[in-house]
């Protein structure tokens, strides 16, 4: 809105965001003297959680939500996305990977704290969008939206193959990752790219996967970006050493119409375990007993020590893995 824009329609209540973040009536924080400026776009205050906070991580199921949930332009079930709305971050725990509500709004989202004290708004509604929500949300619409706002729907095909390698820089290493893609290029006839997505933007992330015809990463999230590949493509999922959990990346990369291979550390003295994820309890067992049992199904244990270790992948296997 604009300073001295009209007040809102008769018998709509002006709403203001509160100093904690909560959309309370103006009357709260003071008479409607004090708007100085009226917002009539669409306002949505949302709380954002620690997990969808990174886009690496779970961006896009935090991302579904919030397209299901965004003000339409109508009221009908098929209406556009309004990109005038705004959005205000009640909570933002981390704000590296926000690059997603650019794709719903042409405004700039702000913290709550960012605020004018004076802003009333006409029409606001606070969110908080669950990781459940976001995944009952189908993709098609989230992803036809995402690739237009960003430029890409138009991108062609890739025209080589491509292998996209998902460089980790924080946990869960490859420790031979120049081996392997050195051993690519000279024994596959083949494009690789390295994908440290922590690093990247959105559009950085999507364009190159959408040019990416072999994903491969070690255990972890980032193997759901498989969504994102052009259909044909294939992932490749590196499991480590006695990991007995799978996760849901082959479900996710069938939909998609992307195929799923799988490789597995055999040899364990090719992994780096990081015992410091295990308690006294666990570790009184001994280390080559947890290791010869391997992992659960799921559960604590998993999540930390398991998924956790960093591999050296032997050449010749990988290789064969990427030829088939």
């Amino acid at each position: 809105g604009a300073r001295g824009a009209k007040p809102c329609a008769a018998g709509v209540a002006p709403m203001r965001v509160g100093p904690k973040g909560f959309v309370n009536p103006v009357g709260r924080f003071g008479n409607l003297s004090t708007c100085g400026v009226y917002v009539h776009e669409p306002v949505v205050v949302i709380r954002v959680g620690d997990e969808p906070a990174a886009m690496f991580y779970h961006w896009w199921r935090f991302f579904k939500g919030l397209h299901h949930r965004a003000p339409r332009i109508s009221k009908e079930p098929d209406a556009a996305v309004d990109h005038a709305a705004h959005y205000v971050i009640a909570r933002a725990p981390n704000t590296q990977f926000f690059h997603y509500f650019g794709i719903l709004s042409d405004q700039c989202w702000r913290r709550h704290t960012n605020v004018p004290a004076d802003a009333c708004m006409c029409e606001v509604a606070q969110q908080e969008v669950s990781r459940a929500e976001g995944l009952r949300q189908k993709d098609a619409g989230a992803f036809a939206l995402a690739l237009d706002r960003l430029g890409l729907a138009a991108q062609p095909p890739p025209s080589a193959v491509r292998v996209g390698v998902i460089s980790r820089r924080r946990k869960r290493f490859v420790l031979n990752e120049a081996e392997l893609v050195v051993a690519m290029l000279e024994n596959m006839n083949v494009e690789v790219q390295l994908l440290p997505l922590e690093s990247m933007t959105l559009y950085e992330q999507l364009a190159a996967l959408r040019a990416t015809t072999i994903l491969v990463g070690i255990h972890g999230s980032g193997l759901n970006n498989a969504i994102f590949l052009p259909k044909g493509a294939c992932v490749v999922q590196l499991l480590p050493f006695g990991l007995n959990y799978r996760g849901a990346f082959q479900q996710n990369a069938v939909k998609a119409g992307v195929d799923y291979k799988e490789w597995q550390l055999a040899d364990k003295t090719r992994a780096v375990f990081h015992w410091e994820f295990l308690g006294e309890k666990e570790l009184a067992r001994g280390k080559d007993a947890i290791l010869a049992k391997g992992s659960p199904k799921g559960g604590e244990l998993v999540y930390t020590f398991w998924i956790n270790q960093d591999l050296v992948v032997p050449v010749d296997e990988a290789i064969a893995v990427l030829r088939d």
